[in-house]
């Protein structure tokens, strides 16, 4: 391997003599390692292990794309998602529909815990299949949208014709794996719990959050046999079916909404009705065509402010949320007036440039960092990282990183060590399958951040590893403590 030695060579030798055993193991033995180290104090390259060569990222790109939108949009902009009526009798009946402007707001409430904070847990639902389950926050999901109904019953609102979710603040894009959208509830999922029932019963399922806009159908029997479910959907019947384990916990999967707008505009609706406002319409599609081209002379009847960004991007790294990664480009469009995701990586390159970000060591076509198309050198992670801790976003941006052993990504990625709390870093995946070996591969694993070693001296660092197979969930989680332990063998040895 290339490497850049420098000072007196102990520490180095340390490191490189570790480095050298762990990647010697069998699983590695046709896989491609990219390191670098680098001390931003003396502004020295202290490991140089092919860090000008390409790699495939993962979700590491999010690094790029929460900078970005950081710089873009401040870390103290808020969502403001207004809904508006043209007009209400004394009786408070409105003559027409109820129209909420959606404005892009990732969490519409729905994670809010108050005083500016946003909740999140390490297991997020936006991964419950890749896991095998997640773990749900405790905040309700439906909390934006009944605050935007209270305020419109306080208003005197008693009867609409119809809602309809103007999503019109940038375009809506199907990635076939969720869809991007300017309204987003709960992550456009619909958390599915399922319990085990009596041996040989169905187990119980329930929903949130709760709507009639789509049909259960329960085929999940409770046996003996390891839990396996799965879940399929035609239109808006969706069928659970597989085994539970009888016994076992109640496990939460998920089911992606793929018609954000109609699934908003359902519960909205039936938060209405609950909240005793009357709506002479059906859970059907949204009524786009009804959208005005502007809202002047309309009466505001309610309107929802978010936490700050700075709490959003938190979100977005810690968990690695790959739709809101995705929305993001979408709304630096928007926030020049523009539409698609491609005007956003514009505006992300331009963004980039002002970080002096060297633009040929490096390919990005999205913000989560999907497809194999995506691919930057490690030099040019360690640029990003290096010029953000000279932006007045830095903290910001700093604080959204997954902790080593502490929380997000990081949380259970090593069981000890020194590191532990010391190692701030964005994790990076990205799994596909060898038909002809049957066999997973992992076409990375990836981690980039920053390192506060026992020298007091803060480091940053960049580490990839591409082309790894794997048999299962358990492998790819193991790859991840292998590079987890690389960064402990960085915090030990300077």
């Amino acid at each position: 391997m290339d490497r850049d030695e420098r000072g007196d060579g102990r520490p180095l030798q340390g490191v490189h003599a570790e480095f050298d055993e762990l990647t010697s193991k069998d699983r590695y033995a046709h896989s491609s390692w990219g390191l670098m180290v680098f001390d931003p104090q003396s502004k020295s390259t202290l490991i140089d292990i092919r860090s000008d060569e390409m790699f495939i990222p993962g979700s590491t790109t999010k690094l790029f794309t929460t900078a970005a939108i950081l710089m873009e949009m401040g870390p103290d902009h808020r969502f403001i998602t207004p809904a508006y009526v043209g007009s209400i009798d004394e009786g408070g009946v409105v003559n027409g529909p109820v129209f909420l402007k959606a404005s892009g707001d990732p969490k519409m409430g729905g994670r809010d815990m108050g005083d500016d904070r946003i909740n999140y847990t390490d297991e997020d639902h936006s991964y419950a299949f890749v896991q095998g389950g997640c773990i749900l926050v405790s905040e309700d999901p439906l909390a934006g949208i009944d605050s935007l109904v209270q305020q419109m019953y306080e208003e005197g609102v008693r009867s609409v014709e119809d809602v309809v979710i103007d999503d019109t603040l940038f375009e809506t894009v199907d990635l076939e794996a969720f869809v991007v959208s300017p309204i987003v509830i709960n992550d456009n999922l619909l958390d599915i719990m399922i319990t085990p029932g009596a041996a040989g019963e169905l187990g119980t399922i329930e929903i949130r959050p709760y709507t009639e806009f789509y049909t259960i159908k329960n085929e999940v029997v409770t046996n003996d046999d390891p839990t396996d479910i799965s879940i399929t959907a035609s239109g808006r019947e969706v069928t659970v079916s597989g085994n539970i384990k009888l016994g076992s916990g109640k496990m939460n999967l998920t089911h992606t909404v793929m018609e954000p707008a109609d699934f908003a505009r359902a519960l909205m609706i039936e938060s209405m009705e609950r909240h005793g406002i009357e709506v002479l319409s059906t859970l059907e599609s949204n009524p786009r065509e009804l959208i005005p081209s502007d809202y002047d002379g309309m009466i505001e009847v309610a309107s929802i402010t978010s936490a700050p960004l700075s709490e959003e991007v938190k979100l977005t790294n810690k968990v690695s949320h790959n739709l809101h990664a995705e929305t993001y480009l979408s709304l630096m469009a928007a926030s020049r007036g523009e539409r698609t995701p491609y005007d956003g990586l514009m505006v992300e390159r331009e963004m980039l440039e002002q970080l002096g970000i060297d633009l040929d060591a490096l390919c990005l076509i999205d913000g989560m960092g999907g497809p194999l198309e995506n691919l930057f050198t490690p030099r040019a992670a360690v640029q990003l990282l290096m010029a953000m801790m000279d932006r007045e976003e830095f903290q910001v941006f700093f604080d959204s990183l997954p902790v080593l052993g502490v929380d997000g990504s990081l949380a259970h990625a090593i069981g000890e060590g020194p590191a532990i709390g010391n190692v701030y870093a964005k994790t990076g995946s990205k799994v596909g399958y060898d038909i002809l070996g049957d066999t997973g591969m992992a076409q990375t694993k990836a981690l980039a951040g920053y390192i506060d070693p026992a020298s007091g001296k803060r480091l940053i660092f960049a580490l990839f590893v591409n082309n790894v197979p794997v048999d299962d969930y358990d492998d790819i989680m193991a790859l991840g403590t292998d590079l987890a332990r690389v960064s402990d063998m960085i915090y030990r040895h300077f």
